[in-house]
Order: structure tokens, then C-alpha cells, then sequence
């Protein structure tokens, strides 16, 4: 296929044009901004022409560019899955890379973590191939400060009271409370650590720490392998 024959694109009429020194023009259609780039073709796109862009439409990767029956870039769509690919799968290599190169410092966090979220991490190990590159530093981090917070507040009340906080009433309240927590680890974290305190059998069972982003199966979540059976 060549951009000729593809009819995989969505057309609409250039709003705006704003030049980018040394990367294009950042082009304004439809109420989107895209950025255009010159390395194929140096004519400025102007207000009022037709632009074309192929691909799957909103949500999706846009794989090709033409204005006023220019093309600034363009991919087929199976050069793009192939790029996909190849990327993908050198992030793998890195993660894996990664953890051959953090396994001991990673093992050591882990071993001294409380036995059920010890036990919980080295569930997740077992359940699925891969998790360890994939998943782990976020798990442990999670674990970690929710070893913190339930050894400093002792209660599930008072770790239901702390959730609620503003944040510098946190810092106080648990010394050691890492600045980098999103929303997901946060609440992950509060979740694990009141099990910790009143439930530690069902702490390995608790859902993943990810799981809302990449759901239970592909995260190995207790529930969707052995939960099942």
C-alpha cells in the first residue's frame, strides 16, 4: 500500500499555523493541534487548505501527513505496527536489563519487608514471567510505604484519618512519606497498609498496585489466577 491507495485517514480544513525554529509548524484543525514536521517537505502549510491524516482516527497514532496534497510524513499501516513492535519489545530488553542490574539491591528491599507483603511480592514472582521486569519496582515502592505508615500510625482509624489529610499533615504524621506518590500509589498504599494492621492474611490477596492501569490478568492479581479456581 502507498498513500495513494490508503483510505485510512480523516480529513479537515488548517485553522491556524504556527511555526516551530528547527522542528516545523504546529498546525491547529478541527479544534486539534498537530505537530507538522519539514524534515519531508519545507512548504508552510497555510490557513484554508485541506489536511489529511491517516490513521485510525482520535485516540490513535497519526502515521501520516499531507496538506494540500503534500506529504510532510507518512507510514503505512503495517510500518507503523512494525515500529510499534521493535519499540515495544526494546523496552523490554531495557526492563529486563534493569532488573538484572537492581536484583540484589531489589531482593534485599524485599526481605525486609513484613512477611505478608513479602509474601505477597513473591506470590506475584511466581504467578507470572516477566513480572518482575515489568511490574516490580512499582509493587516494592508501594510495599515499602505501606510498611511505614501502618508501623507509624498502628491503627486502620488512624490510616483512614491520615488519607484524608492535606499533605504536609501527612509528612508530619508519617516521617519518611515519599514526595513521588501518585494518586494510584497513594490510595494503593493506604489500602495495604490498614490490611497489614487488621487483615495481614489478606494482604497477598489484595489487588495489585497497577492493576487499575493494566488490569488483574495481565498483572497477576490473586483474584484473576488463584481467586478463580
Amino acid at each position: 500500500m502507498n498513500i495513494d491507495t490508503d483510505k485510512q485517514y480523516q480529513e479537515s480544513r488548517v485553522q491556524s499555523v504556527t511555526p516551530r525554529e528547527g522542528v516545523g509548524w504546529e498546525v491547529e484543525h478541527d479544534g486539534w493541534h498537530l505537530l507538522v514536521t519539514s524534515e519531508q517537505c519545507q512548504v508552510e502549510p497555510k490557513p484554508g487548505e485541506m489536511m489529511r491524516c491517516y490513521g485510525r482516527g482520535i485516540g490513535y497514532t497519526v502515521r501520516g501527513v499531507a496538506i494540500g496534497g503534500r506529504v510532510y510524513r507518512y507510514k503505512t499501516e503495517a510500518e507503523q505496527e512494525q515500529e510499534r513492535q521493535d519499540y515495544l519489545a526494546a523496552e523490554q530488553r531495557r526492563k529486563v536489563e534493569a532488573l538484572e542490574r537492581s536484583r540484589p539491591e531489589r531482593d534485599a528491599k524485599i526481605a525486609a519487608l513484613p512477611e505478608p507483603l513479602r509474601k505477597r511480592i513473591e506470590r506475584f514472582q511466581r504467578t507470572l514471567g516477566g513480572w518482575r521486569a515489568e511490574h516490580e519496582p512499582y509493587e516494592i515502592f508501594v510495599c515499602q510505604q505501606a510498611a511505614l505508615i501502618a508501623d507509624a500510625l498502628k491503627t486502620s482509624e488512624a490510616i483512614r484519618a491520615f488519607h484524608a489529610r492535606p499533605y504536609e499533615e501527612q509528612r508530619a504524621a508519617v516521617p519518611g512519606l515519599d514526595e513521588g506518590h501518585s494518586g494510584n500509589t497513594f490510595g494503593a498504599t493506604c489500602r495495604l497498609a490498614q490490611l497489614l494492621i487488621d487483615r495481614p492474611e489478606l494482604v497477598e490477596q489484595e489487588h495489585g498496585a497497577l492493576c487499575p492501569l493494566v488490569g488483574c490478568v495481565d498483572y497477576g492479581c490473586w483474584a484473576a489466577h488463584e481467586g478463580k479456581a
